[in-house]
């Protein structure tokens, strides 16, 4: 055992000599560390399960620096390994995680980095990028991710568009659901499928979750998936408490708003989608107001009228119906 912890403090000696060395290393301080690759992967696949993280997803997945430091600690020796019992890990990575841990607890002292985070998308992905000579952004991304997912199930008018223009006005662009994630949560929350309500608002929440959008944080996820969910069911229902608790109640409460707002949308687009365009919900003062033809006044049924009312209640606002 001797031989062995004095083999391990060698090769972490090494690994902190040749690290130290580089001096662009050594003058490079950020904000966030991104991590790519296989054993990368698996460190913080491990840090999942021993958090009993909710959210099983790899990407965008985030940890502070102490955080990084101590799981580092747990996972520099093959036997500390071992009695984790870490099951869902391969044992062609387990081999790996001591040197990797090592590595990238001397990377965390050099940057001496705020958080730790995985990207799934690599070298590869990167240099398909760079050499196709798209200039892309964020929000390119997300919007070209949005169009193919409309398109992939189905919504090839773009109706998603029909219920986003809806429902705009009477949001602002906050921290807590900032504006670019409505095109997304009434794309990604369709689904026209024979279910019950709360079927339907289940099977929606997970797949919005897992769903393969690389530019949208944990936090992104769940506030759609809540707004999701809370399209297609009352907001006395609730999703998995579990995810919940990743989120503020601010975030909760418009996450709330948002779903309200779709669920309004959906009653009104039952017969078809088109009449959302000779309709306009805006917000003045703490009044919701809901505008149309007289020509269309029979869309405004029992139905409607009770979910422009939770609407309302959620955004703690009056609520009006305007005829012209």
């Amino acid at each position: 055992m001797g031989q062995k912890k004095k083999k391990l403090k060698k090769i972490s000696g090494l690994i902190q000599e040749n690290l130290s060395n580089i001096n662009w290393l050594k003058k490079t301080k950020v904000k966030n560390l991104y991590v790519t690759g296989g054993v990368w992967r698996t460190l913080l696949k491990v840090h999942i399960f021993l958090k009993k993280y909710p959210l099983n997803i790899l990407h965008q997945y985030q940890i502070n620096r102490d955080e990084a430091l101590n799981l580092c600690l747990k996972l520099d020796e093959k036997k500390k390994i071992t009695t984790l019992k870490l099951d869902k890990i391969t044992k062609s990575r387990t081999n790996y995680i001591p040197i990797a841990a090592n590595i990238l607890k001397q990377l965390l002292n050099i940057v001496s980095p705020e958080k730790l985070q995985c990207s799934i998308s690599g070298v590869r992905e990167g240099t398909l990028i760079v050499k196709s000579g798209y200039k892309l952004i964020k929000r390119d991304l997300l919007d070209n991710f949005i169009q193919y997912s409309a398109f992939r199930t189905g919504d090839y008018g773009e109706n998603y568009l029909k219920y986003f223009n809806f429902i705009k006005n009477i949001f602002s662009d906050n921290e807590n659901f900032p504006k670019r994630l409505l095109k997304p949560t009434c794309s990604l929350s369709n689904m026209d499928w024979g279910l019950g309500a709360f079927q339907k608002a289940e099977l929606v929440f997970s797949q919005i979750l897992n769903t393969p959008a690389l530019c949208l944080s944990h936090n992104d996820r769940i506030k759609i998936a809540c707004a999701g969910f809370w399209r297609h069911c009352s907001t006395k229902y609730y999703p998995d408490r579990e995810y919940l608790g990743l989120l503020s109640n601010n975030e909760i409460s418009i996450a709330r708003q948002v779903g309200a707002a779709l669920r309004l949308a959906s009653g009104i687009s039952t017969i078809s989608s088109i009449f959302l365009d000779n309709l306009s919900l805006s917000k003045k003062n703490n009044t919701i107001i809901l505008s149309l033809p007289n020509k269309n006044s029979k869309i405004i049924t029992k139905a409607v009228q009770k979910r422009l009312k939770s609407l309302s209640k959620e955004m703690d606002s009056d609520f009006k119906i305007l005829y012209f």
